[in-house]
């Protein structure tokens, strides 16, 4: 099983740019410091009106997932965040499944909304070992998919002026985590 991929102009700049607006119209602090999320239920709760183009391209990212990895009608979306890196903001290594608490998690999914060295500097998402690419350059549109296990440990280096911005989802084999029952309209 391939175990990561990158698809460039997964989505168009203006699909990008109109994620960007949702994900600033109604920002909650982050996990991290510098970090601002705004996830799935944040939006059903405070701005359903703006669900549309969410769940879209949550759509098109969940079947890129199932048809990459060979696992079609056996996903399900764990959790779905637009969230905003700033100044300051950075993850060092590790795998996304990482914790007990995290380890449902089989799939990741990151969609940059904008690009490096124009909106923001700092900010590389780098694999520490594996097949190629080992380095993900930001750009509007990309999409990055792997396997949240420890094939893919991870970091994305400090942002150092800008703000980063994705559309970043986890995924799960397991029908007892899905999102969609945790979350209700």
């Amino acid at each position: 099983m391939q175990i990561r991929a990158v698809t460039e102009k997964f989505i168009t700049l203006d699909l990008c740019a109109e994620l960007g607006f949702i994900h600033r119209s109604i920002p909650v602090i982050g996990y991290r410091p510098n970090v601002v999320s705004t996830t799935l239920f944040d939006l059903v709760s405070e701005q359903p009106r703006l669900l549309p183009a969410v769940i879209h391209v949550r759509q098109l990212i969940w079947d890129h997932v199932e048809e990459y990895f060979d696992k079609p009608c056996q996903v399900f979306v764990e959790h779905t965040s637009l969230i905003s890196w700033h100044p300051g903001a950075s993850i060092g290594w590790h795998h996304d499944d990482n914790r007990e608490y995290l380890s449902q998690r089989h799939f990741s999914a990151v969609l940059y909304l904008n690009t490096q060295g124009q909106d923001f500097t700092g900010g590389t998402f780098s694999f520490q070992s594996g097949p190629p690419p080992l380095h993900i350059l930001p750009a509007a549109g990309t999409l990055l998919v792997y396997t949240a296990d420890d094939r893919n440990v991870h970091r994305v280096e400090e942002v150092t002026a800008g703000e980063r911005l994705t559309l970043t989802m986890w995924f799960t084999l397991d029908e007892a985590f899905q999102e969609d029952k945790k979350v209700s309209v």
